[in-house]
């Protein structure tokens, strides 16, 4: 599509959707910058820079986008690829948007940050809640005034007996439960407020009807139907073999003129929100010719010509033994073909169109145990099926094996072609493998490549940025910082122009070089049973970044070319937490997806998973949050042996002080792997900060002691934080206000004054957790003092109950001028008419 060149363009801002006008002229490495100068009912930007556009770029914005006049954004990050966007993201990252396009051959992606960030108020009410009906609701907040507090709920004006602590649980919500609930809260001065938020109650979304199977011709249409009730209004996710499928939200999915790759596992998430539930699975297979495989390498059929497809199952197949690992994971379920090449060229050997997560491997050799590798994969296909390309020779005898991850087994399809019309081609013989690095640190990547002819390079960030300069078969990035964390690979290119990218490596900042996240909990997992040994992390790790619907990638439509052997070990290890441990790891979700059988984290629509795992070694509490990140997070939190036998430990979304990202706290047990899932909302992409911390919280201690105490006395007061605290820090606190400089675990008064006197609390916080708690309630007798003021004199004093000040002018007659009503509070009262008084004198008497 030949365009205009243009200067600049503009940014409807149009019912929560950005539109970038098509046409602007590239500049790869330039930033963008613009400016909201007006704001009519849906808002324009306009752009000062210059980018390109082969097709218009519509960007939906989830979590709603208002902009105001004056708000400026910065493109930081970005660069474009010709072709037309088959899709494009937009995620609100609460102080910025991050943008992606994504196309059959290339991606767009603009990550920007805005220079204003709102920073929301503290809640000074309870908030309303919507639950389920049968959920649990819960009421909690942290009302102003002194402490302490003394508490009583109330529904709907009445008391609810025994309701007197901070926060207020309702379990199995039901009709009756529904209204307002009022915590009617008073604090150390008995200065009562209430405060009261609405409950409402819905109904979760529930499938009547599920997805059906099918079997079909080559060719025919199927339409998978799932019926739903609940709540309006309703939303639908579809997955294939677990991963979403883009644009597939409506309540049916129609596979038109369906062939043998649109088979699989199909199943529809259903939300409202309150809910999201999953429905059953739906197998979808296309007919097509069986093929001749064999559980046994020595008896496997063959296969020929230069193209074909078929099928097969491998329910009832074993493993081997001597038997290679398959792209270099394990599994159990092999089966085996032989095919001849009958020219040469570049094959391709797919499995899209499987109902289960597969391998591919291709060999040569005699036997089971004398195997050469020749190319494997895991995700290249997209949607868990498999991927592999090599140079074909004529006349050669390539043993094609296909198994699933781990004890994965279903329909098999698998399709192949040899395309004849390339010389030449580089042959990638080692993939550039993950790095993790402390910030700062340099990370390298490279990639060996062999060819007949000279070969060029080019790396890429993203999988869309050409990186300036970067044109060796080697990259070196030095300082290492957040804008670094993403996926790296290249494109090798021979003298003839033939071009191959390799399989993309993921940099992220950690705690080790050998720790890294996952797309896969098989991927993890097969680490902690192993002993933290992997395959070679390109092969270990499902970024799936290659050719497939939906993924942004570039695979198939670089070129076509030499996906190689050459596999080698790379050890990856978890990191292991005791009493007082902090970490982090910045890792980024791109190109992630779920997989078949993945829990629904959190009761939220992702698609963007990457999973983590974390080593108690110690009792204590646990903390995990992704304060930081670029996008809007979720977090949950198993313990398990594979994803079939997962058990929730905890769970958030939005719990983190930003209200945005997530936080969970929960209890662990020495010698026990957490598993970490860490996922973005509606698919949501970006950096991702995992930060923990392990340690002793802080214990409550007793009521508050009542302290009477003598004016001119000393009073210690102690935090009481008795249960081995891990580093605690302490703020004491007098009447709810911080006192200067009282950070010990011990407060003294030193010659108390009336001024001193009032409610004593400590915040004692650490690592994982803070508590409040009330020590002392201090009342003091001192002696009433007069001072000099401009417009009279100003009597102060204090006693151990309540008082009334009194005034005498003949020590007879006495008149009541100020009532103290709590010896929290000292007398402090300025006597205005005293300048007019010949002589008075003044008394503190208990009152009433």
């Amino acid at each position: 599509m030949n365009t205009p060149v243009h200067n600049s363009g503009t940014v409807d801002v149009q019912s929560g959707t950005l539109r970038f006008s098509a046409g602007m002229s590239p500049a790869p490495s330039s930033s963008l910058k613009f400016t909201i100068t007006g704001v009519t009912n849906y808002g324009v930007v306009v752009v000062d820079g210059n980018f390109q556009l082969a097709a218009a770029l519509n960007v939906s914005v989830t979590n709603g986008f208002n902009p105001s006049v004056g708000n400026t954004f910065r493109i930081i990050n970005w660069g474009s690829k010709q072709g037309e966007f088959s899709a494009a993201n937009g995620f609100d990252l609460g102080n910025g948007l991050y943008f992606q396009g994504i196309a059959d051959r290339s991606g767009l992606s603009l990550v920007t940050k805005t220079t204003i960030v709102p920073t929301p108020p503290p809640p000074t009410n309870l908030v309303n809640q919507t639950v389920a009906f049968g959920d649990t609701a819960v009421f909690a907040f942290s009302p102003p005034g002194v402490e302490p507090f003394t508490y009583q709920w109330t529904f709907s004006g009445t008391n609810l007996p025994g309701q007197t602590n901070p926060n207020l649980i309702l379990t199995n919500v039901q009709l009756a439960s529904l209204g307002t609930y009022c915590a009617v809260v008073a604090d150390a001065f008995n200065i009562t407020n209430t405060y009261c938020a609405v409950l409402s109650a819905t109904n979760a979304p529930g499938i009547s009807g599920q997805p059906a199977g099918q079997t079909v011709s080559i060719g025919a249409n199927v339409t998978l139907t799932a019926t739903a009730n609940g709540a309006a209004p309703l939303r639908y996710q579809w997955r294939l073999n677990g991963e979403n499928v883009p644009g597939a939200t409506n309540s049916t999915y129609t596979i038109t003129n369906a062939q043998p790759r649109d088979g699989g596992t199909y199943s529809v998430l259903v939300a409202n929100q309150v809910r999201v539930i999953a429905s059953s699975n739906a197998k979808v297979k296309v007919n097509t010719n069986a093929l001749a495989f064999a559980d046994s390498f020595a008896a496997r059929g063959t296969i020929t010509g230069s193209s074909g497809a078929g099928s097969g199952t491998n329910l009832t197949a074993t493993h081997e033994t001597g038997e290679p690992d398959h792209g270099g994971k394990p599994g159990t379920h092999s089966l085996w073909l032989q095919w001849t090449a009958p020219a040469g060229g570049v094959a391709t050997f797919s499995t899209r169109g499987s109902s289960f997560d597969t391998l591919l491997g291709v060999y040569t050799g005699t036997s089971v145990t004398n195997l050469t590798s020749v190319a494997g994969d895991d995700d290249r296909g997209a949607y868990f099926t498999s991927e592999a390309v090599f140079n074909a020779a004529a006349g050669t005898n390539y043993l094609i094996a296909v198994d699933g991850l781990g004890n994965a087994s279903g329909d098999i399809v698998l399709a192949w072609s040899l395309d004849t019309n390339i010389t030449l081609i580089p042959k990638i013989v080692q993939h550039p493998a993950n790095v993790t690095v402390a910030a700062g640190g340099v990370a390298p990547f490279s990639v060996f490549a062999a060819s007949a002819t000279n070969l060029t390079y080019q790396w890429y960030l993203g999988n869309w940025l050409a990186i300036p300069g970067a044109t060796n078969s080697t990259l070196v990035l030095s300082n290492v910082t957040y804008l670094n964390v993403g996926t790296y690979s290249v494109e090798v290119t021979s003298a003839n122009g033939q071009t191959v990218a390799s399989l993309p490596a993921s940099l992220e900042i950690g705690p080790s070089a050998d720790a890294q996240s996952f797309d896969k909990l098989e991927d993890l997992l097969a680490g902690v049973a192993s002993g933290n040994n992997f395959a070679n992390s390109i092969l270990a790790r499902s970024d799936r970044e290659e050719a497939g619907a939906g993924k942004g990638g570039r695979g198939k439509g670089r070129g076509k070319g030499g996906d190689g052997g050459g596999i080698t070990a790379q050890s990856v290890s978890f990191p292991s937490v005791s009493v007082g441990t902090i970490g982090s790891q910045i890792i980024n979700n791109f190109n992630s997806t779920t997989e078949q059988g993945e829990p629904i984290h959190s009761d939220v629509i992702g698609g963007a998973s990457r999973w983590y795992l974390l080593t108690a070694e110690t009792n204590g509490t646990m903390v995990v949050d992704t304060l930081g990140s670029d996008i809007d997070t979720v977090i949950s939190v198993y313990t398990g042996e594979d994803i079939f036998t997962l058990q929730l430990v905890a769970k958030d979304n939005n719990g983190a002080s930003d209200g945005v990202r997530s936080l969970v706290r929960f209890r662990v047990t020495p010698q026990t792997d957490y598993l970490i899932a860490v996922d973005g909302v509606n698919r949501a992409q970006g950096n991702i900060n995992l930060n923990w911390r392990m340690g002793i919280p802080p214990n409550a201690t007793g009521p508050a002691q009542n302290l009477v105490v003598t004016g001119g006395a000393n009073v210690l007061l102690q935090a009481g934080v008795s249960n081995n605290v891990t580093a605690p820090t302490y703020q004491w606190r007098r009447n709810g206000v911080s006192l200067t400089g009282a950070t010990n675990a011990t407060y003294t008064i030193s010659s108390l004054r009336y001024d001193q006197v009032g409610s004593y609390s400590v915040l004692v916080s650490n690592l994982v957790g803070q508590v409040l708690n009330a020590i002392a309630t201090v009342s003091a007798d001192t002696a009433l003092r007069l001072s000099a003021d401009p417009g009279g004199f100003i009597v102060t004093g204090s006693a151990p109950e309540a008082t009334v000040l009194e005034l005498s002018t003949d020590l007879a007659l006495w008149t009541p001028l100020y009532t103290n009503t709590t010896p929290l509070l000292p007398v402090s009262y300025l006597d205005t008419n005293a300048p007019a008084r010949p002589e008075g004198f003044y008394r503190l008497q208990p009152w009433p």
